[in-house]
């Protein structure tokens, strides 16, 4: 499993090749990740708080993942959406030149939960910030 680790390693493709080396054989390899294929990052682009730049080697789409899982040798079963309320409050904070460690403190409790409704209906519609990809064996 690569739990938000993934965008972070600068050859993903031999890292899934490898990955897929150590699989059984009908194994499975979990890759969660935040995508640019999300309402969040059309919305606030530059000050998205995921994109987090210069740890993040890449921020992949739907779309660039199921490739990258291709060409690796496995194939792309589901994507599950799993965003919070963080790609709102973080990428508010950022817009507004705030620090995350300070971000919370600009918002009210409403807002927040406001924030946690908004991040779960966009997961429904499979347009979170985030996603869970589940890569199995090709």
């Amino acid at each position: 499993m690569f739990h938000h680790s993934l965008e972070h390693v600068p050859d993903q493709l031999q890292t899934l090749r490898r990955a897929r080396e150590l699989m059984a054989p009908g194994g499975w390899c979990i890759v969660r990740i935040p995508v640019a294929s999300s309402y969040a990052f059309k919305h606030y682009g530059v000050h998205w708080v995921q994109l987090d730049a210069p740890r993040h080697y890449f921020v992949h789409t739907t779309d660039s993942m199921s490739r990258l899982a291709a060409a690796a040798g496995l194939k792309l079963d589901h994507v599950i959406h799993d965003s919070t309320a963080l790609q709102f409050w973080g990428s508010e904070a950022y817009r507004r030149d705030v620090p995350l460690g300070e971000a919370r403190r600009l918002f009210s409790r409403s807002e927040m939960g406001g924030f946690e409704r908004r991040a779960q209906a966009l997961n429904r519609r499979g347009e979170g910030d985030q996603a869970c990809f589940y890569l199995r064996r090709a």
